[in-house]
């Protein structure tokens, strides 16, 4: 058999393969991140940019230790207890006397996929170049001695380009060695100082990190995993990662969440798509950046949680491609493995004596009468129901209006007015209540002690104290 159909058939093999690994990976990285949830947000990207590696190495390395087998020609992956334990699904249970045959369009359907990513990559990059080229303006001196500042408050050595773009919406950076920052004019008018510095602060949070560089083999890695739902799950929760690592970084240096939030809400209405090999301050889910922003945390658990549809998916994915390989499967080796007829002289042959009938079983002991059964205990009773919570109160309920309703809250956290944590202090008895629960607004977060009374069948706030903040 050729080189060709040899290649061919190990790269549909390794596809096939891939779907449970790739799978596998995803659910061991969602488990890791669960548990990094009060770590910080470069710790969980760190992380989840390790299990993205082990995707695409995991696939690369079955279909190298796939040529390397002899029987690969035939289809057959060669027996390897050591190997085989990692490169094959124990729920298939393929040993050398099975074999799994892969569609032979597969490869090529992978290899226009690949392609079509490979395109969707080379736009972006055309992008950058295209912002590479136009016609720039430069910094004033005094934001050029800010920007500078920064640069060495966040350890950055290399010389950082920043420029103007008069047509351009968003901040964005690209390269790592000799980076450059691209600013649209207008921020310059329709943003503060502090906002300005802030974003700022961002981009150059990339460059410190060396995204550039990260976000280029992520991209890489969704080019080859492009059929995989559970790859492009742990995708969009590193970018996620990846945006609140800088987050983190920009206001350690300029020391006010707010105003970074206030500048990410300001460029959300200007927000228009990013090149994927551009490095934006507005990436990921950027409203939840700025609630984030808003409590701020850095250790603060900052992703969504694996939804039903994330694993339902990656078990679709399991079980298609073991139901694949298994009706797959070669028939001609199927046959090959069932041993051969045996032929037994019969000549002279003296028949063996029928086996002995088996024992009887023995009577079971009669009781002797010295102990009675003990008679089994009454099944215990249902535990009582829950209270209500504290929260479901009306007192609670009608002491919340009225601290939402109450212009010194407002003036403080700023409105709409919502409650955060009801954890504090709460109590309420029969006629009266005293309670003590956080609130929040755009503007902060504020401490309420409240005190009611019941009066006929509606409780009245008596006195109302905002503190904490």
């Amino acid at each position: 058999m050729n080189m060709l159909h040899t290649v061919q058939s190990a790269l549909a093999t390794s596809l096939l393969h891939s779907l449970w690994q790739v799978a596998l990976l995803t659910l061991l990285a969602a488990s890791v991140l669960a548990l990094l949830q009060r770590h910080s947000a470069a710790t969980r990207h760190a992380v989840a940019m390790a299990f993205l590696l082990l995707m695409a190495a995991a696939p690369v390395a079955t279909f190298a230790w796939l040529l390397g087998q002899p029987a690969v020609a035939e289809g057959m992956p060669a027996a390897n207890p050591a190997w085989s334990a990692l490169v094959v699904s124990p729920a298939l249970d393929i040993a050398a006397s099975r074999a799994i045959t892969a569609p032979d369009w597969l490869p090529w359907l992978w290899c226009a996929g690949v392609l079509a990513m490979a395109a969707r990559l080379l736009g972006g990059w055309w992008v950058v170049r295209t912002l590479d080229r136009q016609d720039f303006s430069s910094l004033p001196a005094h934001w050029l001695q800010r920007t500078d500042r920064l640069r060495r408050r966040l350890g950055i050595r290399r010389p950082v380009v920043v420029r103007l773009l008069q047509r351009l919406d968003l901040p964005c950076t690209a390269r790592a060695w000799r980076p450059v920052v691209w600013l649209p004019l207008s921020i310059l008018t329709r943003l503060d100082p502090d906002q300005i510095e802030a974003l700022i602060a961002h981009e150059l949070a990339h460059i410190r990190r060396l995204d550039w560089i990260w976000n280029g083999l992520q991209c890489a890695v969704e080019a080859l995993l492009f059929y995989h739902p559970g790859m492009w799950w742990l995708s969009r929760r590193i970018r996620q990662e990846r945006e609140n690592a800088c987050d983190d970084l920009a206001v350690s240096v300029c020391g006010d969440a707010i105003v970074l939030a206030e500048a990410l809400a300001t460029l959300e209405h200007h927000r228009l798509p990013t090149p994927a090999l551009a490095l934006s301050a507005t990436g990921g889910p950027l409203m939840k950046r700025v609630a984030r922003l808003l409590s701020y945390d850095p250790a603060a658990p900052s992703p969504p949680r694996l939804r039903w549809a994330i694993p339902m998916g990656v078990i679709a994915a399991v079980c298609s491609g073991a139901l694949l390989a298994a009706q797959l499967q070669s028939p001609q080796s199927t046959t090959a493995a069932q041993p051969p007829a045996t032929v037994t002289s019969v000549e002279h042959h003296t028949p063996a004596p029928p086996p002995p009938p088996p024992a009887p079983p023995a009577p079971p002991a009669p009781w002797s009468g010295a102990v009675p059964p003990v008679p089994s205990a009454p099944p215990a009773p249902p535990a009582p129901p829950a209270p209500p919570a504290p929260t479901t109160s009306a007192a609670y309920q009608s002491a919340l209006r009225s601290v939402q309703a109450d212009a010194g809250v407002i003036g403080v956290v700023g409105s709409p007015v919502r409650a955060v944590d009801s954890g504090h202090d709460i109590w309420i008895g029969d006629d009266r209540a005293d309670l003590r629960f956080a609130v929040a607004g755009p503007k902060a977060t504020a401490l309420v002690h409240v005190q009611s009374e019941l009066q006929g069948d509606t409780w009245t706030v008596l006195t109302l104290e905002i503190s904490g903040y």
